[in-house]
């Protein structure tokens, strides 16, 4: 059984290739070698984040950070 005929048969599962720029390649092997996360896990992780930002901001919500320092300041994605 091939690997595309394994993931074929698993649910859910979509195999997708992305072309990234050479800094997003750069941010993801970082945060990889940061986190031990595989990168799969990082570009999952990263879409489940980015859509729970987008519906929020859709609804009115802002994205606020707030630094352990207190200083706080708002985030806008465009």
């Amino acid at each position: 059984m091939s690997a595309s005929t394994a993931e074929a048969d698993r649910p859910g599962i979509e195999r997708i290739t992305v072309t990234l720029i050479p800094q997003a390649h750069d941010q993801l092997q970082e945060i990889a070698d940061r986190t031990r996360l595989s990168k799969t896990d990082i570009v999952n992780r990263a879409i489940a984040l980015y859509g729970f930002i987008e519906g929020e901001t859709a609804e009115g919500a802002e994205i606020v950070i707030r630094r352990a320092s207190g200083e706080s300041y708002v985030v806008k994605f465009f």
